[in-house]
């Protein structure tokens, strides 16, 4: 998708209206339009732009009119775990991978991303995490950052992981493992200690915080997770991902779901994609509906950019994935397998916005972010905007990060 001759174009005006979409915000509200402003969304209503273009040309000058006719509109996608600093690591040396660029992201439709660092906290740190979340936001995307990690004591910029979120904005909560083999494990006080000590500094703070819990494959740590999410006073600060890993992941997150926790599907993991014990998101998403379990606290994410290559044939490195479209390649297989479009986007835009307080994100509606994507009729991406800014138009990527040009 993207267009090597494209650069870096200059920001929105100070007013545009998008016509002629079918609107999800991400509930269906049918054709309308929406007025930016700047970064932010100033309305939205029905109408065919006459309406728009009118009530604000007085108001602050000219008016530019974007017609996103035969378009599906609907939040930016907001992916809560991706490795966008580089992943791997943990197969030698040569496995880690490379840090993501901006155009990995808005050519895939997401324009918030939160990211923790991978198994290899040597040579990745939390600092160069937290410079490459300020960079791809100063490039026109919205990034975060989970402090903690792998290793015990949990790893922090400040002194401790509820300093971090005290301190550093862009923490919006504490990444660590259970059930992985090769990483610590944690005493069920310590986990209650620190989920009171991020709760003291959500109440100073105002932003929401979370316990992200890479679920592993000893069922030793989905015995913890479960045992955590009971001891929990408020059940909404745990985040479970990797929860589609095998079949026992996925009858975790139904017992998380019956208790109200955070549970989080990760679309790079599939039998597709080389995972042959796992199911799709989508498979895990399906799974969980027949088995009555409740959707309101499920998310998706990529965990993109965290696989490696492996030798294919005996002889040479398979293709590198990155696996940054399977993110929209899963809320197509959902509305495939019979989820309504509108709640198949809101698994990866309102929900993940609703888990980390991200008030401004993952919706269409006056005050939040203009993080909007455009879907043609079979779902493949069209448009992208990021806080106000075309990103990507026609299916082309306008805007690249500084580094995304070679010499030629």
């Amino acid at each position: 998708m993207t267009d090597a001759a494209a650069d870096r174009r200059p920001l929105s005006p100070v007013l545009t209206v998008l016509t002629g979409g079918e609107v999800y915000t991400p509930e269906a509200i049918g054709r309308a339009d929406i007025v930016v402003a700047g970064e932010r969304i100033a309305r939205v209503g029905e109408g065919s732009g006459s309406w728009a273009t009118t009530a604000t040309a007085s108001e602050a000058g000219p008016v530019e009119e974007l017609r996103l006719d035969g378009l599906f509109v609907a939040p930016g996608l907001v992916d809560c775990h991706v490795h966008f600093l580089g992943g791997g690591g943990g197969d030698g040396y040569d496995s880690r991978s490379p840090e993501l660029q901006l155009s990995d992201f808005t050519a895939n439709g997401i324009t918030t991303v939160l990211a923790p660092l991978g198994i290899d906290p040597v040579s990745r740190s939390l600092e160069g995490l937290l410079a490459k979340a300020r960079a791809l936001t100063q490039g026109g995307i919205t990034a975060y950052v989970y402090t903690g990690g792998f290793r015990k004591p949990l790893l922090n910029l400040t002194g401790s992981p509820w300093r971090d979120a005290y301190l550093v904005p862009e923490v919006r909560g504490v990444k660590l493992a259970m059930g992985v083999e090769g990483a610590p494990t944690h005493a069920m006080r310590d986990l209650i200690d620190l989920s009171r000590e991020l709760l003291w500094v959500e109440q100073a703070t105002g932003r929401r915080l979370v316990i992200h819990v890479h679920l592993g494959t000893l069922a030793a740590g989905h015995a913890l997770v479960q045992e955590l999410a009971a001891e929990l006073a408020d059940r909404q600060h745990l985040v479970v991902t990797h929860c589609n890993r095998t079949e026992m992941h996925v009858e975790t997150a139904i017992a998380l779901a019956g208790v109200g926790a955070w549970t989080d599907m990760t679309c790079m993991i599939a039998p597709s994609r080389g995972w042959p014990e796992s199911l799709s998101a989508s498979d895990a998403v399906l799974r969980m509906t027949a088995a009555g379990a409740s959707l309101e606290r499920v998310t998706l994410s990529t965990d993109g950019n965290g696989a490696v290559p492996e030798i294919e044939g005996g002889r040479s490195w398979a293709p590198y994935r990155k696996h940054m479209d399977s993110l929209l390649a899963e809320i197509r297989a959902l509305v495939a397998g019979g989820i309504p479009l509108a709640d198949a986007l809101a698994f990866a835009s309102a929900k993940p916005a609703t888990a980390l307080g991200l008030l401004e994100k993952g919706a269409i509606r006056p005050g939040a972010d203009a993080d909007i994507i455009g879907l043609g009729p079979d779902l493949q991406l069209r448009e992208v905007h990021a806080r106000g800014r075309r990103m990507v138009g026609d299916g082309r990527v306008l805007v690249l990060g500084r580094y995304e040009r070679d010499e030629r």
